[in-house]
């Protein structure tokens, strides 16, 4: 039983929630969990259930090093399948049928019953259920977002029990989500006209992905990215496997859209896509991780964006038009301040400023870290200059990213926070970032006159969710006359480019 390899980008995301996180104290006490997963022949027979297992080892099985699967006889087949899944994540996890468990997952009414503490779960159709109360069924509806959504809320209480202070007092009791999921329209077999388009196939496009797969509908999905699978990706990359390492992000998530929407690959960045394919989009899914990347996306001007974002303090699911008072996608990203250059940033957080210049040098340049400059960290950071020679000859973002940010000089958390481009979410929080991203966009596909008004939905799954979970919330422009927007030349090229007509602003429109 061990970790897995790539558990080092876990520990980085597990510091920026955890006070007083220490590596070798947390690694020790995590080789030590075992976590049960049970269930029974309704879970194992039903479609969503079936899902839901499935989306929950694949969060389990990445922070985990030893899952026991206790099911029913009849069950046995896909119990099988299951650990393999597990293993294919991480070839050195500990899977068994036996063993005692710290803490158990249980799904379906007919789960064996487990003898320590237990979150439940279960789904209908768009409803998940998580509580620590009593067993919950699950629905064959062919529905995979209740039970995407329990398997995300689910693998949140885990964690919130085994690592949070009092976590026994932050397991959700009796827990619905969506609070609205009764307006939800109902998921059957539909063509989707014009073409999905998903930019962005990290973690939550991974999720999105997972999700948009597992769908009755019909048509064609534009997946895109321009890079492969990192080690450091599988983490929380619910659709990658260890072996996925070094692959194009786009074929390995690509080949799970095997029925009937179809997924059309192209590594490469949104601009050359639209170089490529054209200016005019229906739908865009947006899962990138910048504020300039968004503002690009809707630079562009889609007719309807969604957009998923996780980030420390919660996770959430904007959606955009871009007529009207309602906020585009660029006036929740608009910068409030100057931005600093990356030399600058590297520079401060290797507590170096005053080599600010030969970074810049070597950030441009590639070329690697040379002994002096390394000292000279090492002096600042009070550390021996052995603990930098791993680093000497390497370029200076991995003294950065993986020395500092990452744990591998300074123990994590003793940095402090990493920067907002450098943060980790927890796989949990990304899958339900992708979930929610890829729920809003078949809303909007399924709606017999989608009603495109923005609205933000915020979630903080390091909590217990009250009840009921606050709804979306709608959020209006800027309103700085900064922002694409309220500029009259990009808003005439939406209108002409949708046939839609021009609304009357009730603000004095200018042109930069």
């Amino acid at each position: 039983m061990a970790l897995a390899d790539y558990f080092a980008r876990d520990a980085i995301a597990i510091s920026q929630v955890l006070q007083g996180f220490e590596s070798n104290a947390f690694n020790a006490r995590l080789q030590r969990v075992r976590v049960a997963v049970a269930f029974g022949e309704e879970a194992a027979a039903s479609r969503d259930g079936r899902e839901l297992l499935d989306l929950s080892v694949r969060l389990l099985a990445r922070l985990y090093p030893s899952l026991i699967l206790v099911n029913g006889a009849a069950s046995d087949r896909f119990a099988g399948e299951l650990m393999a899944l597990a293993d294919s994540i991480n070839p050195n996890i500990d899977t068994s049928k036996t063993g005692t468990a710290d803490v158990g997952l249980s799904i379906g009414l007919d789960a064996p019953a487990l003898e320590i503490p237990t979150v439940y779960a279960g789904c209908d159709g768009w409803l998940a259920r998580v509580g620590s109360g009593s067993p919950y069924g699950t629905s064959d509806l062919g529905n995979p977002f209740g039970a995407a959504f329990a398997a995300c809320l689910a693998a949140a209480n885990l964690f919130r029990f085994l690592f949070l202070p009092d976590g026994a007092t932050l397991l959700d009791a009796d827990a619905s989500f969506p609070p609205d999921a009764a307006s939800f329209p109902i998921l059957t077999t539909s063509r989707v006209t014009d073409p999905l388009v998903l930019v962005g196939i990290g973690a939550v496009g991974n999720s999105a992905s997972w999700a948009l797969a597992r769908t009755p509908l019909i048509g064609r999905i534009h997946l895109i990215d321009p890079q492969n699978v990192e080690l450091s990706n599988l983490q929380r990359y619910v659709l990658c496997a260890r072996s996925d390492e070094g692959r194009d992000k786009v074929n390995v998530v690509g080949k799970e859209f095997g029925g009937l929407l179809q997924a059309l690959r192209h590594r490469g960045t949104w601009a050359s896509f639209l170089e490529t394919n054209g200016y005019k989009w229906e739908r865009v899914m947006v899962a990138l991780d910048s504020a300039a990347d968004r503002r690009a996306v809707q630079g562009s001007l889609p007719h309807w964006i969604a957009n998923a974002w996780t980030q420390l303090g919660d996770l959430g699911v904007s959606c955009h038009s871009f007529l009207g008072q309602d906020a585009c996608l660029a006036c929740l990203y608009l910068p409030s301040q100057e931005s600093k250059n990356e030399d600058q940033v590297v520079a401060e957080g290797l507590r170096v400023p005053h080599l600010r210049d030969r970074i810049r040098v070597l950030l441009g340049t590639g070329r690697g870290s040379d002994k002096e400059l390394c000292d000279a960290v090492a002096t600042a950071w009070g550390i021996s200059p052995m603990r930098l020679e791993p680093y000497e000859g390497r370029p200076i973002r991995e003294l950065w990213v993986e020395g500092i940010c990452g744990g591998g000089i300074i123990s994590l958390g003793e940095a402090g926070h990493a920067p907002r481009e450098l943060q980790v979410p927890l796989a949990f929080q990304s899958a339900l970032a992708g979930v929610l991203l890829a729920a809003e966009a078949v809303r909007d596909v399924l709606a017999d006159r989608p009603r495109r008004k923005t609205s933000v939905r915020r979630i903080d799954v390091l909590r217990p969710l009250c009840n009921p979970t606050p709804s979306p919330q709608p959020a209006l422009k800027a309103g700085t006359r900064r922002c694409i927007c309220e500029d009259h030349d990009f808003i005439l090229a939406y209108q002409e480019k949708y046939d839609t007509p021009l609304p009357v602003p009730s603000y004095e429109v200018i042109s930069t």
